[in-house]
């Protein structure tokens, strides 16, 4: 018997001998589609009990007519599936189909983009203190909360075209130039505290974070699923923030009913949730798998589901299979670069990318739609509160770095290009991103400070986070399952194995867990890509076609071994200064530098290592003259494979140029480098 039954608990009456025929797929070797169930068309009569069962809602004389309705389906004496019956009226007659599971939830998911997913919905800061308080009393207070406790969070970033270079204090009375986001540390409001506006004091954008796991809940919550799953809860995952570029009113902030409220559509980038939830499948190998009936979307990792028991069908299965020949045509995978992304463009404006990693020849190419950000070892700016503006100090700290317009709706702007026109949407968008938030640790002075960051380590250089958000090191992706999971996209076979289903077992079947079959009488565990079944309700069994994915031999042997620690230290030399005059412009000096690498095994730099490193170099040149502040002219990020146990960079880089002009006006020039972090290795404070 075949029951299908609405809310009011009445039921669709079906033809005699009526078959009902399911399929379902999660696409494991393609991220292009939404996985999805349906069934096959069935017709039914428009009889008085079916119109009834109906609500007569198809009716054009219905206020709000429909043809989508919630039910509940049951085979035999089991219950399958609460999913939704879609149908159309045609002929005098009824003819439907059922969406289930992530069929259902698709349609949603392909109509809303991520901002509209989210709504209206405020966040309000108050919430983590009592009484009112300062703006930054709130910011330092949610920076200290455990990751994933409160929907957001904020670090310092450092972006110096988060406003324009030609911002003026014309422009913004009390503007004080200076390149981060969310400052943190010592400034005009006080030390240890976040650096906000004030009416004197203007530049200080604050920019919220959103924890991933806050965004997939309100996005499941808007289609009426609620996430689970063990990826969901992991540690490292609960750390996961959504890159933005947006701030929030700083000084007057945005205030509803009387509270600080933060609107979090604003601060989120402008890409579809489909394409978000293949960005996130792609980049971490998960699999989303939905259940209509207990309106759940189960979110696992690849890795984390091949290792799971599997589900035994083996006493399910008829004679026979089909198998299909493995691709082997390689895998080219190219990480996300944000092209707005100024630092990842060389002089010539051309954007630079890292070299993909490979699997086998690399004949298909697959394209990442979620990156990360550049992480840098800088020293630390320190308030000057004599001249107004910020030093650096001998301590160094790590934190994300950008080069890309920002966003900010703050009155005090209005001269900004940043601001946004009347009544349109922001000017600057931003890529997909990720930045972990780790919470409050050390720069290399023992100083506090909020860190987000891309890797593993802090600035003391201590391992704080078993997974990297880059993929290469021994802590990133690449080594931690990813590479497993495309080397399983290359070299897996499509097999093809039918079965006679009893409807109780078909019913708990789920795709987020592997599958045990008996083939040429050994047994295999495979994955369940798509199965096609059909139910009559003769017998309560489903004859059914399943396609299983083969876990090709050598998957334990894609994992690369452990490089040893590798220790990088910067060593910049000051060489002899050269007058050279000029007409109307008089250069009274050109510095230059020797600009050298050296490899070691440990921090105490006794021990030179012969490993063969990426190298992340930035190298920035600032400029300042006569009436105007200091700018980066350009910061451009430069890798380099360096050899142990050292490398010379340049041997004669022109580090800075002072000049006088014949009417006495003064310019200088200043190149500087600073090593850009990574989790493939660590990093010495210059001495």
């Amino acid at each position: 018997m075949i029951q299908i039954t609405n809310q009011a608990g009445a039921h669709l009456e079906l033809p005699p001998g009526a078959v009902l025929t399911f399929e379902q797929a999660v696409r494991w070797l393609g991220d292009g589609k939404t996985p999805g169930g349906f069934s096959y068309p069935i017709s039914f009569p428009l009889n008085e009990a079916n119109r009834r069962f109906l609500q007569h809602a198809y009716r054009p004389d219905t206020p709000e007519p429909t043809m989508s309705i919630p039910v509940s389906v049951q085979i035999g004496e089991v219950l399958h599936r609460r999913c939704t019956l879609s149908y159309r009226v045609q002929n005098g007659g009824g003819d439907g189909f059922l969406k289930l599971d992530g069929g259902e939830a698709a349609d949603p998911l392909r109509s809303l983009s991520l901002r509209d997913a989210v709504g209206t919905d405020l966040v309000y800061l108050d919430e983590v203190l009592e009484g009112p308080r300062s703006l930054a009393e709130y910011l330092n207070k949610i920076a200290t909360l455990a990751p994933s406790t409160f929907p957001l969070t904020f670090f310092p970033l450092k972006n110096d075209l988060f406003f324009e270079k030609e911002l003026t204090n014309e422009q913004v009375p009390g503007l004080i130039r200076q390149p981060y986001v969310n400052m943190y540390g010592s400034g005009p409001q006080g030390p240890a505290t976040f650096q906000t506006d004030a009416a004197l004091q203007k530049g200080f954008p604050i920019v919220p974070f959103f924890f991933l796991t806050d965004i997939l809940n309100r996005v499941f919550a808007r289609i009426g699923y609620r996430p689970v799953g063990d990826w969901l809860a992991d540690p490292e995952v609960l750390c996961y923030t959504i890159f933005n570029l947006t701030a929030i009113d700083a000084y007057r902030g945005r205030w509803e009913m009387g509270r600080f409220a933060v609107r979090v559509r604003d601060h989120l980038p402008d890409v579809s949730v489909s394409d978000f939830l293949r960005a996130l499948r792609s980049r971490f190998g998960i699999l989303f798998h939905f259940d209509s009936s207990n309106r759940t979307v189960s979110v696992r990792r690849w890795l984390d589901i091949i290792s799971s028991p599997p589900q035994d069908l083996a006493g399910y299965q008829l004679a026979g299979y089909s198998i299909d020949e493995p691709a082997r045509e390689g895998i080219t995978l190219r990480d996300y670069i944000d092209d707005s992304d100024e630092l990842y463009k060389n002089k010539e404006g051309n954007v630079t990318r890292p070299d993909p990693l490979l699997i086998g020849e690399g004949g298909k190419e697959e394209q990442l739609t979620l990156g990360t950000t550049q992480m840098v070892f800088e020293p630390r700016p320190a308030w000057n509160a004599s001249t107004g503006q910020y030093i650096t100090t001998s301590a160094y700290w790590l934190v994300p770095t950008v080069r890309q317009a920002g966003n900010i709706a703050d009155d005090s702007y209005l001269k900004s290009e940043r601001q946004p026109e009347k009544g349109l949407a922001w000017k600057n968008n931003v890529g997909l991103r990720l930045i972990s938030y780790r919470g409050v640790q050390p720069d290399s002075g023992s100083v506090p400070y909020p860190l987000g960051t891309s890797g593993t380590i802090n600035a003391k250089m201590d391992t704080i986070g078993a997974l990297a958000l880059e993929l290469t090191g021994n802590r990133g992706a690449w080594r931690n399952g990813l590479r497993q999971y495309y080397y399983f996209r290359d070299r897996t076979q499509l097999l093809t194995i039918p079965l006679r289903w009893p409807a109780h077992a078909f019913s708990l079947f789920r795709f987020d867990a592997p599958v045990s079959l008996v083939l040429d009488q050994h047994r295999r565990t495979l994955l369940a890509e798509r199965y096609q079944a059909s139910a009559s309700g003769v017998d309560g069994s489903l004859p059914t076609s399943l396609e299983c994915l083969l876990l090709p031999t050598g998957i334990s042997e894609t994992q690369a071994g452990v490089d040893e620690e590798v220790w990088v230290e910067l060593i910049v030399t000051p060489l002899t200064p050269i007058p050279v005059p000029g007409p109307n412009l008089v250069v009274t000096s050109r510095t230059y530098q020797k600009v050298e690498v050296r490899l070691w095994r440990n921090a105490a730099r006794t021990l030179p290592s012969n490993a063969v490193i990426d190298l992340q170099l930035v190298r920035t040149q600032k400029s300042v003259g006569s009436g105007r502040p200091e700018a980066v002219d350009f910061a451009e990020l430069l890798r380099i494979r360096v050899a142990g146990p050292g490398m010379l960079i340049d041997a004669r880089y022109q580090s800075g140029e002072a000049a006088v002009s014949a009417f006495g006006k003064v310019f200088f020039q200043m190149r500087s480098w600073d090593v850009g972090a990574s989790d493939a290795y660590k990093i010495i404070k210059p001495q």
